[in-house]
Order: C-alpha cells, then sequence, then structure tokens
C-alpha cells in the first residue's frame, strides 16, 4: 500500500492518559475521559492523537512495563474504551498512534515467566547469561535506572539483562521469534485501526555480540555497545517489509542523543527509510535537564540544527513538552507574564517546518506542580546518571499515600500593583488584569551561561540586545506597530473598544542594518571563549545541557577523579527536583475549577496544581485573549500558510540570548517570526529586506505592540504575500 505522508499536514494532540480526564470516578484518567473530549482536542485544530503507554502494566515504569501487548489495561477502560475512542477520533478525522514498546516486556508478561522455566519456544526471548567463573556479574554494565543491568533469576539460575528497571527485561531481538511476536502485534493493532506507533526503545533494541564490558565511560556502562546496536537497521528494515509496507500507518521513534547526522539514517526520504519521524528532546533538554537554566542560544542552534540539516530530506517532529519534561512554561518564573510566556512559546516553535506536537495542558498554559514534601515525587534522587537520562526515572503508578498527599487547598492570587505603565503595556495589553503574583519571582535570562563554540563562531551579524528602561519611553505613548492589521478576524480577535486597529506607519523608522559580532557585543550577550566544562557540583546543576554525550561523559570523569565522594546536597536535589522529574507533568489536567480541577470527583491518584482555579480550561474557552484560544489561532494560522509547509528556514540573530527569530519562505509568501524571551523591554529591528511596513502582522500576544520595542515576552508573526 502507498504511504501517503499524511502527517505532514496535521498537528498532533498527546495524551498521558492517566492524567487527562477521570470518566469512570476512581480517580484515573482512562479513555472514556478522553472520549468525553474529544471535541475539544479537535477544537484546538488537530488531526490526531498520540496516546502514552495504554497497555496492561504492573506498574513498575508508568506503564512502559508490559505484561499483554494486546489488551488495554482495565483502568483505561480496557480494549472496548479503546475502540469507541479509535472510531470516535476516525468520524472527526483525527488520527490515533499508540507507544509500542519493543526493547522491554514487564518480568510478569507470560514470554517471561515461560522463559524463565526454559519453557519452549520461549527459552531465548530474553537475554539471559550465566556467572563468570569468579561469580560475578556477566559484565560491567549499568542500567539506566539505577544500579547494575543484571538480576540473578532463582528458577532458572541465570541472570537476566535489563536495561531499565529489574522489572522490565530486556527482550533477545536477535531470536527471529522475538520479531516475529512483535510484528503479529503491530498488525493486531493496524488492524484494529490504530494509524502508527511510537515505537519506544527503539534504539536499544540490538546488543553488541558476546555484550563485552565496557570501560569507555564512568557511568552509564554499556551504552556505546546497545545504544544503535548493530543490527537495528537490519530489524527496522524487516518491520517495514513485512508490517509497515502495507499499511498507510506512521511510525515514530524518541531516542535519546540522537543527532540529525544519526537520525538521518532512519528517517531520510526515499527506498531506505526506515521510520517516518524522530522526536529531537535536546531542545527541551536545553532548559530542564538537571533544573538547568534556560540557554536560549543552545536551544535555539538545536531547532535552527534539526532544520536545516533535515531540510529536503527528512520530515521534523517539532515539540516543547511531553511526559518525561517538566512543563515549558514554568522556565519563566516572572509570573506576572505567564500569559504572554505561554503565547510566545506556541509561537516559537509551531511555524517551525514538521509535525507539531502539543502535551497536555500545554495549550492553556499548565505548569510545573511543587508538592510541598519532596517525598511526593516519584523520583527523588538525582544523580550524574539521573540528570544525563532524566527522560527514564523510575516510577511507581500506585496511588500516594495519604501523609504525602495532602488535601488540595487552591490559593487566591492576591492583586499587585501593575509594573508597566499604561503607555508601555497598552490599554489591552495581554498581561493579567490586576492578578499579578503579590511575590514576583525576578527571572533575567542568564547571559553568564556559555554556549557552544558554534554558536560563537557562527558569521551571522545581529543588534546588541541592551535592555530599555521606561526612560527610553519619555515621549509617552511610544511608537505604534508599522504593520498593516490582519483582517481575517478569525486568526486574532479585535476587542470591542480596543484601540488597536489601523496601526500607522513608522514613517521615520531606521533602516534595516547589518551589526558586525565584536568582542564589545560577545561580552554583553554572555558569550564566552571558553568551553563549557563540568568542574564542580554548581557546574552540574547549572550550566546548559550537553550536545555531545562523548563530551559529557569525559567531563563527569574528570569531576569523579577529582572528587571521588561527589554527592548532590540534599537542597540542591530539592531544587533540581522542581526543574528536571517527571512529575511536573504528570500532575492531572485543569478542566475547570471545581473540585480536583475537574479532572475526577474522586480523589486523583496525584497532586491537582494549586493553581487550577486560575489555570484551567473552563476559564480560558470564552476568553478570546487566553492562552487556549491563542493556540487555536496559531494552529489555524499555520494551517493557512504554504510556506509553514513547504517553505526554507533561515534563523537571524543567533548569538542572542535574548530573542529568538526566523523566517520561512516559499515562492508565494515569507513571514518572519520573532519571539522575546526576556522580561525586559528589548529593541527591536527586523532583518535586512524585511520591511515590516509592507507586512501584515497576522498573529501578536499583546494588544498594542511599539515598532521598535519588543515587550516582556512579545511573540509577532509579520507576513508578506
Amino acid at each position: 500500500m502507498a504511504r501517503t505522508r499524511w502527517y505532514k499536514d496535521r498537528v498532533f494532540y498527546q495524551i498521558w492518559p492517566r492524567s487527562f480526564k477521570d470518566g469512570n470516578g476512581d480517580g484515573i484518567g482512562d479513555l472514556w475521559g478522553v472520549f468525553e473530549k474529544l471535541d475539544y482536542i479537535k477544537s484546538l485544530g488537530m488531526g490526531g492523537i498520540w496516546f502514552s503507554p495504554l497497555f496492561p502494566s504492573p506498574g513498575a515504569d508508568c506503564g512502559c512495563d508490559v505484561s499483554n501487548f494486546t489488551d488495554i489495561a482495565p483502568e483505561y477502560g480496557g480494549i472496548e474504551a479503546f475502540q469507541q475512542v479509535l472510531e470516535g477520533a476516525h468520524q472527526r478525522d483525527m488520527k490515533v498512534i499508540m507507544d509500542l514498546v519493543i526493547n522491554h516486556t514487564s518480568n510478569r508478561h507470560e514470554w517471561f515467566q515461560n522463559s524463565r522455566q526454559r519453557i519452549e519456544p520461549y527459552t531465548d526471548y530474553y537475554i539471559w547469561r550465566p556467572s563468570r567463573e569468579d561469580g560475578s556479574l556477566p559484565n560491567n554494565w549499568d542500567s539506566r535506572v539505577e544500579g547494575k543491568a543484571w538480576t540473578w533469576d532463582d528458577v532458572r539460575q541465570e541472570y537476566y539483562l535489563h536495561l531499565f528497571s529489574d522489572h522490565q527485561p530486556d527482550l533477545n531481538m536477535d531470536n527471529p521469534l522475538v520479531r516475529n511476536e512483535l510484528k503479529r502485534i503491530m498488525r493486531f493493532w493496524l488492524d484494529l485501526g490504530v494509524d502508527g506507533f511510537n515505537l519506544d526503545g527503539l534504539s536499544y533494541i540490538s546488543k553488541k555480540e558476546d555484550l563485552p564490558d565496557d570501560y569507555l565511560y564512568p557511568v552509564c556502562k554499556g551504552l556505546s555497545h546497545y545504544n544503535h546496536g548493530p543490527n537495528i537497521h537490519q530489524y527496522l528494515r524487516e518491520f517495514n517489509r513485512d508490517v509497515f509496507h502495507y499499511y498507510d500507518c506512521i511510525t515514530l521513534a524518541e531516542p535519546p542523543f540522537i543527532t540529525p547526522k544519526q537520525a538521518l539514517k532512519y528517517i531520510e526520504e526515499g527506498e531506505k527509510q526506515e521510520i517516518d519521524m524522530m522526536l529531537p528532546y535536546q531542545p527541551a533538554d536545553d532548559h530542564h535537564a538537571g533544573g538547568a537554566p534556560l540557554s536560549l542560544p543552545r536551544m535555539k542552534q538545536e531547532f535552527s540544527n534539526w532544520q536545516q540539516k533535515l531540510d529536503g530530506r527528512a520530515w521534523n517532529m517539532l515539540y516543547l513538552e511531553n511526559q518525561n519534561h517538566p512543563r515549558s512554561l514554568s522556565f519563566c518564573e516572572n509570573e506576572a507574564y505567564w500569559r504572554e510566556g505561554g503565547k510566545m512559546l506556541a509561537v516559537c516553535y509551531l511555524f517551525q517546518k514538521g509535525t507539531p506536537f502539543v502535551y497536555q495542558g500545554q495549550e492553556i498554559g499548565m505548569t510545573n506542580c511543587y508538592p510541598e514534601d519532596a517525598a511526593a515525587y516519584e523520583e527523588h534522587s538525582p544523580d550524574a546518571e539521573s540528570l544525563l537520562f532524566s527522560d527514564s526515572q523510575p516510577c511507581d503508578d500506585a496511588a500516594l499515600m495519604d501523609d504525602v498527599l495532602p488535601e488540595q487547598h487552591a490559593q487566591e492570587n492576591e492583586n499587585t500593583e501593575d509594573t508597566l505603565t499604561e503607555d508601555d503595556a497598552g490599554d489591552d495589553a495581554d498581561v493579567p488584569d490586576e492578578e499579578s503574583p503579590t511575590e514576583e519571582k525576578d527571572f533575567s535570562t542568564d547571559d553568564n551561561v556559555p554556549v557552544d563554540e558554534a554558536v560563537q563562531e557562527n558569521e551571522e551579524s545581529q543588534e546588541d540586545d541592551d535592555i530599555l528602561s521606561d526612560e527610553d519611553f519619555s515621549d509617552g505613548d511610544g511608537v505604534l506597530a508599522d504593520a498593516k492589521p490582519q483582517p481575517d478576524e478569525d486568526i486574532l480577535p479585535s476587542e470591542e473598544n480596543s484601540e488597536n486597529k489601523d496601526v500607522p506607519l513608522d514613517e521615520n523608522a531606521p533602516e534595516d542594518e547589518d551589526f558586525s559580532a565584536d568582542e564589545d557585543f560577545l561580552a554583553a550577550e554572555g558569550i564566552s571563549e571558553v568551553e563549557d566544562i563540568l568542574s564542580d557540583e554548581d557546574a552540574l546543576l547549572n550550566e546548559a545541557p550537553y550536545l555531545d554525550d562523548d563530551q559529557f561523559f569525559k567531563d563527569i570523569q574528570a569531576l569523579l577523579q577529582d572528587d571521588p565522594d561527589f554527592n548532590l546536597s540534599s537542597d540542591k536535589q530539592d531544587a533540581s527536583l522542581w526543574h528536571s522529574t517527571w512529575d511536573p507533568a504528570r500532575s492531572p489536567m485543569q478542566w475547570s475549577e471545581e473540585t480536583n480541577a475537574g479532572f475526577s470527583t474522586e480523589r486523583p491518584w496525584s497532586y491537582v496544581n494549586q493553581n487550577y482555579k486560575q489555570v484551567n480550561v473552563a476559564e480560558q474557552e470564552d476568553d478570546p485573549y487566553s492562552i487556549l484560544n491563542f493556540y487555536r489561532q496559531a494552529i489555524g494560522l499555520r494551517q493557512k500558510l504554504s510556506c509553514v509547509r513547504y517553505g526554507d528556514y533561515q534563523e537571524y540573530r543567533r548569538h542572542s540570548s535574548k530573542v529568538y527569530m526566523y523566517s520561512r519562505r516559499d515562492g508565494r509568501q515569507r513571514i518572519l517570526v520573532v519571539c522575546s524571551f526576556c522580561d525586559k523591554k528589548l529593541p527591536f529591528r527586523a532583518p535586512r529586506d524585511f520591511h515590516t511596513d509592507t507586512a501584515t502582522l497576522v498573529l501578536q500576544n499583546y494588544s498594542h505592540i511599539k515598532a521598535n520595542v519588543l515587550q516582556p515576552y512579545e511573540a509577532r508573526v509579520y507576513l508578506w504575500k
């Protein structure tokens, strides 16, 4: 069957079912709740749903320890509920893809129970080894989660390999019977109507022959012997030849440490293509891993690296959040600009080339949930390994204990004086109306974070990001936008009596010019000539994440040599938890201001964020200036612009630690996307050949804008036809 690549014209909504919506009143999200919200998902402009693990599971790893691959977990409603959701989604022209874990199973799976008893044909379904002659483990590999990668089984009297938890034994993919089992499972779901899979654990399925010891790295030993292993491409070609070739389906993967060069070996379009898309973890990791502060230059470098390297060769997955990362909006600690920040983040990635994925709650600006007691976190002991592998921490799906999970008490935000003047913000400025928190956290983008040499050596020139004060606007009114307003009301609604109508042109705007990057500019931008070095525990928590895992291991090795007793202090562990664990992104979806955020009529399985009375779907549904409706506008605009689907990508001001700016253009139109990541006012000038007085401002997150000034966390999309 010809595969039509339908995924290139759709936006996907990712659901972590346990926290989405409880449909049967037991405190756990389920598929009945998803069925109830299908119209809501469609209203966002979604063309597909991606389900995180749904299979029956003992819950040792949040559903990734699968005990039955051809059923749906009973707590989610079983296969009957899934079929109703599948049918309902298809009726609304939404595709459905699901996670399929192919590297391992649960140790309670029937295959493993038979294998440990040497019952044929299951004897070699898993990787078993005796101890060495001296009684030691079969090799020195580490588990990605904790301890070593081998566990003794008393029944079989051998060790079994588990790259994750000891509850998750690795499958022996070299055994053709195992591959046939997986092909049977794939056909089962595709025949049922599923439109594709995320092949979870894909990059680990092939291990080096004889499983040799690993002396290269001091932590995560074994990684070089199984990550993108020797036979992985052979096995993927087999899955395509025998299964995927016969269905118009999609395949995804989300391997850690993947670079565009590595990804192209899997996703480059043509006869040898093995996977349709791969999730690039680096952009999100650049402000999540280990609690590291946002490094915008690094994040932009990763965005642009994937955009440019895949252009014309493969297709990008675009995302900001998923179930394995904290909430993206929580980087904006200045809560006065929560709304502007949420909209700006939507703009920064939705207009790139690729298929966007929106994680549940992202569209309403959900933020990290901070339990009062660190013991409430599923995993709360970050160390060198867990900081590196933040996407694979252990999780127990059992309900939290009463003494750990206190009753939820929503706290109303107190009024505080707005720090912007009326002239600066505009009458209808998109900031919380006199509801700023009493205690504003100070968030100024850290200009002292060193960036990669690739950023330093970039030949692109740009303007310095001087922060502006109110004194820069002594004329009071400032200058309004030098762009024509968008006439299409469904893209940007106009508020009644708003002054943001026919915006006068700025006759005196300075002409575009180039700015040379010199030492003064580099110093102002916090760009160092020194390579990132991980020298102490502060660096481990505060430096930007690594683009190169080899460099990470070298620096960890140097660190351990200098301080063999290295350990993170408890206060830094607690601080890191808020930014690096899974839990913040897995709190229940906030539907309304009702009890438990409208997620369930019973006590939820996990914490509900205390801001649910202010941040919820019902509160934003009828507000045309809400983050929710902004996502709808942005997705609708994206689908109307041919240059977003087909156009080239070009980044500007690549050195800037405060602004992300890029263009998209094809033969019919071009757009300029401008995003401020700063909570201060910044000067703005469009790049050469982008004369904003001839453009249409089709999307913005402030009702009033100033031609030459970016307000805090401002976002704009200019269109030229």
